[in-house]
């Protein structure tokens, strides 16, 4: 009786299989892929993936930012009461009510009401300092991140990424800005057309749209802030273009991420129960480091569609100047025959 050989069963398994992804990944062409098929750029991601410390890098991105967010929001929260917006500053607080998990909010809540109700020149002026310093430190962690990866190399000094660190702070700055102001102002807009237009009050269809619509504008907002990251913090020989499909993979990445892990936090995690007010570092952190992994895997695939550029062009390059040697070989065989 033959001895079934379970080893080589599964190799020839794998084998097929690896055959058969080759197959269908080589007709698929993503669009902004650069005209290559899936599996020809999927080789260099996951060679970038694996050979540059993708998991250590994310960790240390998740340090940096979680030393940036809180002087950052001091610095945004410090700017709220000098907002010359009637009932914005309550709005505010029952938005981040709803928004933030019940024991983040326990902790934060009378800091951030402190902050956000009583205006303070003195916090401003402090947070703006701190808030710059250790904030760019965040994004230069970043951008040492994007350079530890397998394909890309960065020869600038530390004065220019201090600099474009700054910058980027102040661009996520707006752009935050920006989004809770849609947040806020878009929920009042929203309310105001339902109780003034009767089409809208007794129709559930526009009303859930506006809301999808303000939602939308977020997310492309959180899209223009990827997109601002990954064209400014590489060098301009890594730089894509601003409109990426890494920044696009970025942020549907974080989106299923943080709508998982929330979902997550709401049904199964009972993080306060057993590490009390720890928990909610945790919860931190863990979103931090979604985040991270999230930026560095679009960067990744940014980077592996710039190789597979480079690759093709060094390859038909080669086969260039094969052809140009042999073009010259068989002028010279044929020259010394005649002669």
């Amino acid at each position: 009786m033959k001895k079934f050989n379970f080893r080589a069963l599964l190799f020839g398994f794998l084998e097929r299989l690896d055959a058969m992804i080759k197959i269908i990944g080589d007709k698929i062409v993503i669009p902004g892929f650069g005209g290559f098929s899936l599996y020809y750029i999927g080789n260099f991601f996951i060679t970038g993936l694996s050979k540059g410390s993708f998991t250590i890098r994310a960790k240390s991105v998740t340090y940096s930012l979680f030393s940036a967010i809180f002087p950052l929001l001091i610095f945004g929260f410090s700017l709220i009461p000098f907002i010359p917006i009637p009932g914005f500053q309550d709005t505010l607080m029952e938005v981040i009510t709803e928004m933030l998990p019940p024991a983040i909010y326990e902790v934060f809540f009378d800091t951030i009401s402190d902050t956000i109700l009583n205006p303070s020149g003195t916090l401003l002026s402090f947070g703006i300092i701190t808030s710059l310093f250790f904030a760019s430190n965040g994004i230069l962690a970043i951008i040492e991140a994007f350079n530890a990866s397998f394909h890309h190399v960065d020869r600038r000094n530390l004065v220019s990424k201090r600099l474009i660190s700054i910058a980027m702070v102040l661009i996520l700055c707006t752009l935050i800005f920006a989004a809770m102001t849609v947040i806020i102002g878009g929920s009042k807009y929203i309310d105001h057309l339902a109780t003034h237009h009767t089409t809208i009050a007794d129709s559930t269809f526009w009303y859930v749209c506006l809301h999808i619509a303000k939602w939308l504008i977020i997310v492309l907002l959180y899209f223009m802030a990827i997109s601002f990251l990954y064209y400014l913090a590489p060098s301009k020989k890594s730089r894509y273009k601003f409109i990426s499909p890494g920044a696009i993979l970025a942020t549907i990445v974080q989106i299923l991420c943080s709508s998982g892990f929330s979902f997550y936090l709401n049904n199964f995690a009972n993080y306060n129960k057993i590490y009390g007010s720890l928990g909610t570092i945790i919860i931190v952190l863990m979103l931090l480091y979604l985040t991270s992994i999230s930026l560095i895997l679009g960067f990744e695939l940014n980077l592996s569609i710039m190789s597979g550029k480079q690759s093709d062009a060094e390859e038909k390059q080669r086969e260039k100047d094969r052809f140009e040697m042999w073009k010259r070989n068989h002028v010279f065989s044929n020259k010394f025959i005649r002669e």
